[in-house]
């Protein structure tokens, strides 16, 4: 966990940055460039946003024409200069007209087309100036302890947390550490380091805490910066981490918010070339089979892995496009799910580069699964062991002998083919899948 400005996850406020400029939210956009710009985040806001330009909204005239003045005005010494350019990019981004299929693309290698909308879209450039942004800096209030009720103006949605973010921190566990360790969250934000060392704070890492060298150090800082999360709403704490109780949302359901041509009822709809089919096969089965075992009852026994079934049992943890690839000290079959997530996570969100407080092997590993030996379409874990299965479909019959050759060299085990018209054509959650083990 990173702390921003206002004590937002940092994760959790970059994706909700891309989500607010898909909704076409101008004054939400501009509330977490501020939030970013001011917390130190400035080269992640440079990502995020040329990033969300090149692969959203690169054929968009108005947009194209704007980045080379942009990004020559980030390069300015005048903070102010540099801080307007930001939200004139964002704001407007989040006004004009995206086209997602490149992102769907390259981030979930999903073959997809962009519908129209009814939205009223802006035909010009939004030039933000400091009058746009006066209410997310400027913030009055006379004790310490409201500045959060006061800086706040928007809350974190996590409806989607699990498509950008794979570690989601459990909600009394989050809620938990912004309420009595909120300093030591704060230690890798620029911000906040700035206003630690100006008051002679030093880290504690085995107790998580941050220490000043006496009482008059310590008072400095508190009066200041004491914002007291411990005593805050929880209303305000749900701003800060998100609702307790939200509902999940896959990459369906963004493709259905957001106007994409994919549609799954147990049945393919195809509107393109035919050359694409595969995608659709594979994304309508990979879908249902996170379904079935996301939904399926809670079995105490031990699960049937056999030749030809596997027992379908309640389980959350899976993933689609299993990337199987040599990390620094293992192979990622060797490797949890969640693991394999977060490295695409850091490939997803961050230049890898500028992660200084990850681990080198961290850093290698997911450098290692942007080009992959291979992947798998499906794998879920079960009775701790990673089972796998690839989509066999038209034009597809049987999993490749090289494949298997690959898969073999590397460790993978418990792999299967399953048949795309078996799983269509079940309505309801099967006892069992049916399938042919491979490995």
């Amino acid at each position: 966990m990173k702390l921003t400005r206002f004590l937002y996850n940092f994760y959790d406020v970059k994706y909700n940055l891309f989500l607010s400029i898909l909704r076409h939210n101008e004054k939400e956009t501009l509330f977490w460039i501020t939030e970013i710009f001011y917390s130190g985040f400035e080269e992640d806001l440079r990502h995020i946003l040329i990033n969300t330009f090149e692969t959203c909204f690169s054929k968009d005239d108005i947009l194209k024409d704007y980045v080379s003045v942009f990004k020559k005005k980030i390069k300015s010494k005048v903070e102010n200069t540099k801080l307007f350019a930001y939200a004139t990019l964002g704001a407007t981004m989040s006004q004009r007209k995206y086209n997602l299929e490149t992102f769907l693309k390259d981030y979930y290698n999903l073959d997809v087309a962009q519908k129209e909308d009814n939205y009223s879209y802006s035909d010009k450039l939004i030039e933000i100036k400091k009058d746009k942004l006066k209410c997310f800096n400027e913030i009055k209030a006379d004790k310490t302890w409201k500045i959060l009720k006061e800086g706040c103006k928007f809350p974190i949605k996590k409806e989607y947390a699990k498509i950008f973010n794979s570690t989601i921190m459990d909600y009394d566990e989050a809620k938990s550490k912004i309420q009595n360790n909120w300093i030591y969250f704060c230690k890798n934000t620029p911000l906040w380091i700035e206003r630690i060392n100006a008051c002679s704070g030093e880290l504690d890492k085995e107790r998580e805490l941050v220490l000043f060298e006496d009482d008059e150090k310590f008072d400095e800082f508190y009066n200041s910066f004491g914002y007291e999360p411990d005593e805050q709403s929880n209303e305000l704490i749900e701003y800060l981490i998100g609702e307790k109780n939200v509902e999940d949302k896959d990459i369906m359901d963004f493709c259905n918010e957001f106007k994409l041509e994919i549609e799954i009822k147990n049945t393919i709809k195809l509107n393109f070339d035919k050359k694409k089919t595969h995608n659709y096969y594979k994304t309508a089965c990979i879908q249902i089979l996170k379904d079935w075992f996301r939904n399926a009852k809670m079995d105490e026994t031990e699960n049937e892995i056999s030749e030809n079934k596997i027992k379908i049992v309640n389980c959350n943890v899976s993933r689609g496009h299993f990337p199987i690839a040599k990390l620094e000290k293992r192979h990622t079959w060797q490797t949890k799910i969640e693991y394999i997530e977060d490295l695409r996570l850091f490939n997803l969100q961050a230049d890898l580069k500028n992660m200084k407080e990850e681990k080198e092997a961290l850093i290698k590993d997911a450098e290692q699964i942007k080009v992959p030996n291979s992947s798998i379409d499906f794998v879920v874990c079960l009775n701790n062991k990673n089972i796998g299965f690839d989509i066999l479909y038209p034009g597809y019959e049987n999993v490749p002998t090289n494949k298997i050759n690959i898969l073999k060299k590397n460790k993978v085990k418990n792999f299967y083919q399953v048949k795309a018209d078996w799983i269509l054509s079940n309505y309801d959650i099967p006892k069992y899948i049916e399938a042919e083990k491979i490995l």
